[in-house]
């Protein structure tokens, strides 16, 4: 008997054991087949430092069978200080250079070059972007690598995985996330100060959240879903601004006016003065406030005052949270006084709300000569106060030069002026009136100054 022939069939028949048992396929390989070669391919032939590639082996036996073996192979890297290759393939690079990246089965190997370049990375993509889970459910998250070179690699395996609420979802050091109970958790993954965040693409209101100290938090952009229980239930949201702008909430319900007075969305600073609200009645809509400064606010979704439930029922909304940068376009309260007048860019439609019966709003203009001042005003709900409300031209001591009452809304009144100087709009309801259903007057201003 051929004893090297003898040896090569049982290394062949242990390696063929090993691949089943690591989940492999022989395929129709006889019993006698030999190794012939072993081919080692990958999608990319460089990597950037600090990036992965994932490596190939396939063997090729007599007869022309073959068999990926790419966790079965022993692999190993010519030059370990430009990459490693771990053992299931995957090269990591360390510095740049060329090295060659072979897997081995028996006595037979195949390899294939890798190039480390020297790029660096810039930034860290996290997909999939947005996720659901319920409890017990998993989703793999991938983390890409984009370098200074304008190359990407699958980073996954190298960056860190963290969870924001451990107790609410968990990730493990590969990137699997698992939900553990309902609520948020943002997944991160990170290298040093490079990191990219995934976020849930649904978020449902966790109960109890009904002082500003349990506000459930909103993403923007992502839209919660929520439920009031009673018409006593009070749900409250926080959002994290970053600086001055709009916090703009969209609003919707499928079985508005369940409520029968309808039911009440408002925004709060972080004192819990209310800076913008809404009764939804029969409700679809979008509700904004001016904020001039950075930090936290607050959404307050309730039931009116001595409202009662229809049919003991309750009401599903869903709110989803925008912001903007711009300053010049939301009113910002509290602008009820002459000095915390909010500023009107000529041409740039400014949006506003009367909160109640009782409420002012100031505005200034900057006017650089003579001429007139042209102020536009609208409403999409006009006539909630009774007797209709007022806007006003003043001068830069408050005195009046213009006034018209809006009661059917939506037009220009003018004034002259002799000067350049700072002059002023004021919207309020007149004295005296009323808001009915305990209305909201929402309008926009648009000013023409010389």
């Amino acid at each position: 008997m051929n004893l090297n022939y003898g040896r090569t069939v049982l290394a062949w028949m242990v390696a063929a054991m090993l691949l089943n048992a690591c989940g492999g396929s022989s395929g129709n390989i006889p019993a006698t087949a030999i190794l012939q070669s072993i081919s080692v391919t990958s999608t990319k032939a460089t990597t950037p430092t600090g990036g992965t590639q994932q490596f190939t082996a396939i063997a090729t036996y007599g007869g022309g069978t073959t068999v990926d073996i790419t966790s079965s192979a022993i692999w190993s890297s010519s030059a370990p200080t430009i990459a490693t290759v771990n053992t299931s393939g995957i090269a990591s690079g360390l510095a740049a250079g060329t090295t060659n990246i072979t897997a081995t089965s028996g006595s037979v190997a195949g390899s294939s070059s890798l190039t480390v370049t020297s790029a660096v990375l810039q930034s860290i993509t996290v997909s999939p972007s947005s996720i659901n889970l319920t409890p017990g459910q998993t989703q793999q998250l991938t983390a890409t690598g984009t370098y200074s070179d304008g190359s990407t690699a699958n980073i996954t395996s190298i960056v860190t995985w963290t969870a924001e609420t451990p107790a609410v979802a968990t990730v493990d050091s590969a990137g699997l996330a698992t939900g553990v109970i309902v609520g948020y958790s943002g997944f991160t993954a990170s290298i040093g100060i490079i990191s990219a965040s995934t976020v849930p693409a649904l978020l449902v209101e966790v109960e109890p959240n009904n002082t500003p100290a349990t506000a459930n938090a909103l993403t923007p952009t992502v839209t919660m879903t929520g439920q009031l229980l009673s018409n006593a239930d009070l749900d409250y949201y926080k959002v994290a601004a970053t600086g001055s702008g709009a916090i703009s909430i969209a609003v919707a319900t499928s079985n508005a006016n369940i409520f029968k007075a309808g039911w009440s969305v408002s925004i709060l600073d972080s004192a819990g003065a209310v800076l913008a609200s809404t009764n939804c009645v029969n409700c679809s809509q979008t509700i904004n406030a001016g904020i001039a400064f950075a930090g936290t606010y607050y959404v307050l979704v309730q039931a009116p005052a001595g409202t009662s439930v229809a049919n003991h029922s309750i009401e599903n909304y869903t709110l989803t949270l925008s912001l903007s940068s711009k300053t010049d376009t939301v009113e910002i309260e509290p602008n009820n006084v002459l000095a915390t007048a909010n500023a009107l860019t000529p041409t740039v439609t400014m949006t506003g709300q009367l909160l109640s019966e009782l409420d002012l709003d100031y505005y200034k203009v900057t006017a650089t000569g003579s001429g007139a001042i042209s102020i536009a005003v609208a409403t999409s709900n006009a006539n909630i106060f009774k007797a209709g409300w007022s806007v006003s031209i003043l001068d830069s001591a408050g005195a009046v030069l213009a006034s018209a009452n809006c009661i059917t809304c939506s037009q220009s009144i003018n004034a002259g002026i002799p000067v350049a100087g700072t002059y002023f709009v004021l919207v309020q309801p007149p004295a005296g009136t009323t808001a009915l259903n305990n209305s909201t007057e929402n309008y926009s201003i648009n000013a023409t100054v010389p």
